[in-house]
C-alpha cells in the first residue's frame, strides 16, 4: 500500500510542477513548505487567541 501511495504522490507532485511556473522540484517543495508553515502559524495564533494563551 505504501508503494502505491508513494507513486500517487509522485505523480501528483509532477502534475503540480508542470502546471506551475516553477521549473524544478526544489522550488516547488520550498513553496509548499512555506505555505504549510504559514497555515500552521495562522492556526496556532487562532488557537492561542481562542484559549487566551500568551506566546
Amino acid at each position: 500500500m505504501s508503494i502505491f501511495m508513494s507513486i500517487v504522490s509522485y505523480c501528483k507532485f509532477e502534475l503540480l510542477k508542470n502546471r506551475s511556473c516553477y521549473k524544478n522540484q526544489h522550488q516547488l517543495k520550498e513553496l509548499l513548505l512555506i505555505k504549510a508553515n504559514q497555515a500552521t502559524m495562522k492556526e496556532l495564533l487562532k488557537l492561542q487567541k481562542q484559549f487566551g494563551v500568551a506566546a
